[in-house]
């Protein structure tokens, strides 16, 4: 299908300007289209974890500055 290799060709462009979130949603819609698409199913799982690793680190800084001002309940609600 011509819109699913567009929207492949769009992903990868994406994430190689890494702009992850914008790649992630043309590969949701390419598995809504094809389920059983591989590559945007491989491709997927490697932004998922780019975002995961994403938000963990800000997560993360955001509780060691929290530790750093002796804000210790608020670091705490960070690493929950």
């Amino acid at each position: 299908m011509l819109e699913v290799k567009l929207l492949l060709r769009r992903a990868k462009a994406n994430e190689m300007l890494k702009n992850w979130e914008l790649a992630k949603g043309d590969l949701d819609k390419i598995l809504l289209l094809e389920p059983k698409n591989s590559e945007a199913s491989s491709l997927l799982k490697t932004i998922t974890s780019r975002l995961d690793e994403i938000l963990f680190k800000k997560y993360r800084d955001e509780a060691n500055e929290f530790l750093k001002n002796k804000k210790f309940q608020e670091a705490l609600q960070l690493y929950e």
